[in-house]
């Protein structure tokens, strides 16, 4: 065992590993698109990227995309537990150290009306640190179900069962979101679009089929991977808390 590697520089290598994995995801998203029969190459007739949009809609995409997605969630995810482990009392860590783990909630109270962090944030040494655990817990948030850190967490915990799934819906107009299904195909009968629209489209958009997280809840329409990004930056975000207030214990 090399003594000399702390357990921050441990986490500081997970969140590495997580942003790698996103990058090399980004890039083999787009080789994916480029190579295929009907790549996307910009400035195309109108009528040709409607067709192409129903061929790349529904396509079939490697699994490696999950898994490379799976592994970033797991990586966010252990780089929060083992935060919480640094946190920990230390006789936690010494008799009990199966009760470490950051916690993640969307409701603030169990079914049976006990405090959902009841037994969990009393772990923690600092008291300013469990202030904070408390304050970013998803049940805080206006939508406890699309905060980030509960994406991070119940995605993540998908992900431990099986592959995440993901899925081509829309395409990209850049300022413009349109959706695929609505702009161009329903059920696969095309939908015409106004031509002022149209030509808006063709003359300014860059058009690029996008890949989502078909698990994300009603309303999320962001693309694999600045979702990926938000999660990192959440992440980070909540670490910086955390590591000033270790630094003081």
């Amino acid at each position: 065992m090399d003594i000399s590697v702390t357990p921050i520089e441990g986490i500081k290598e997970k969140l590495k590993r997580a942003h790698e994995d996103i990058v090399n995801l980004q890039v083999e998203i787009t080789r994916f698109f480029k190579e295929s029969e009907h790549p996307i190459v910009g400035n195309e007739d109108f009528q040709v990227l409607k067709q192409k949009a129903k061929y790349h809609h529904g396509r079939r995409l490697p699994l490696r995309f999950s898994v490379l997605a799976g592994e970033v969630l797991y990586h966010l995810r252990s780089s929060l537990d083992h935060m919480a482990w640094l946190l920990a009392k230390p006789e936690i860590r010494e008799k009990t150290p199966v009760r470490i783990e950051f916690p993640i909630f969307c409701e603030r109270f169990s079914k049976d009306g006990v405090s959902s962090l009841k037994g969990k944030i009393e772990i923690f040494a600092s008291d300013a640190a469990q202030k904070i655990i408390e304050r970013i817990q998803p049940y805080n948030g206006r939508e406890p179900l699309n905060d980030i850190l509960w994406l991070i967490h119940d995605l993540d915990r998908k992900a431990k069962h099986r592959e995440l799934p993901l899925v081509v819906t829309r395409f990209d107009f850049g300022s413009l979101k349109l959706n695929a299904l609505a702009g161009f195909y329903i059920d696969n009968r095309p939908i015409p679009l106004p031509d002022h629209v149209a030509m808006h489209i063709q003359k300014h958009m860059n058009f690029s089929p996008v890949v989502m997280l078909s698990d994300l809840p009603k309303g999320q329409t962001e693309s694999i991977i600045p979702t990926l990004r938000s999660f990192e930056r959440e992440v980070r975000r909540v670490m910086k808390l955390l590591l000033r207030e270790l630094a003081k214990c």
